[in-house]
């Protein structure tokens, strides 16, 4: 993964977290960290800093990583924000997903698992899992009606392959379809699933249950 010259805002509140992390990503993926103890902070290093992908804490005291994305959804809408936390329960990752969260990653997660999710983050491929929140997504929709959103057979399949981190020329290939077309089914998936982007796509259909994990 090529992130060279890349910067990361780091945000979590314990010092000794952020200064592994940071040695983690400085080492061996090679990029510039900037870093911040709160959400408030986070917002102000926003303001002065360039900042490429954000590793936002879930779980924080006063303002957490939920009311952070929020905010940051507000004045920077297409930074990716990885969420990052101890805990993998439904409702801090429900909630991660439908602020519009390019991934969720637990701090239990290895070097290649962090580099893949930031690589799916910077390059807006899809939405990044860790393997057990995926796992406890998957278990949770089986056996569930999906509510398909008043999408067609044909905007699922679009909508399965764009999940999964797919390009529109990737998509094309994939169901024979010409790129003018697949643009035309992801303007009309994102009216149905009133998202604006692809990552709010992915993040929906994942947490709605509309495609398959893999698993």
């Amino acid at each position: 993964m090529d992130t060279e010259r890349k910067t990361v805002l780091l945000v979590d509140d314990h010092s000794v977290v952020r200064e592994g992390i940071r040695l983690l990503l400085e080492t061996l993926l090679k990029m510039r960290v900037v870093e911040a103890s709160s959400g408030p902070e986070a917002l102000s290093v926003l303001g002065s800093e360039s900042v490429d992908v954000v590793l936002l804490d879930a779980r924080m005291p006063e303002h957490d990583g939920i009311w952070t994305l929020h905010k940051i959804r507000e004045s920077y809408s297409e930074l990716p924000v990885l969420m990052l936390s101890t805990y993998d329960t439904e409702e801090y990752v429900d909630q991660s997903l439908a602020a519009g969260a390019a991934g969720y990653l637990l701090k239990e997660a290895s070097s290649q698992q962090l580099a893949e999710a930031i690589e799916t983050a910077l390059t807006g491929k899809g939405v990044y899992l860790h393997p057990a929140v995926a796992q406890r997504v998957l278990a949770r929709g089986r056996g569930e009606e999906k509510d398909g959103q008043g999408l067609s057979e044909r905007e699922l399949e679009v909508l399965q392959l764009l999940a999964k981190g797919s390009t529109n020329d990737e998509i094309a290939s994939a169901l024979f379809l010409s790129e003018k077309t697949v643009k035309s089914h992801l303007s009309s998936i994102f009216r149905k699933l009133r998202v604006t982007n692809r990552t709010q796509a992915a993040s929906k259909a994942i947490r709605e249950r509309l495609v398959k994990l893999p698993g």
